[in-house]
């Protein structure tokens, strides 16, 4: 996670730009990060 400004942008370690999301929002940011780090649903590819 990184912020520039009002622009929080939260990737995974190591993660392409493509693979990158942003908001302005902690309470997005915090559900994004969430997301992120939960566990990997069978059949879904990261």
């Amino acid at each position: 996670m990184s912020k520039r400004g009002e622009t929080i942008r939260l990737n995974h370690f190591g993660g392409l730009e493509d693979t990158a999301k942003y908001t302005t929002d902690l309470q997005d940011a915090l559900a994004l990060g969430r997301e992120i780090a939960g566990p990997r649903r069978a059949g879904a590819s990261r």
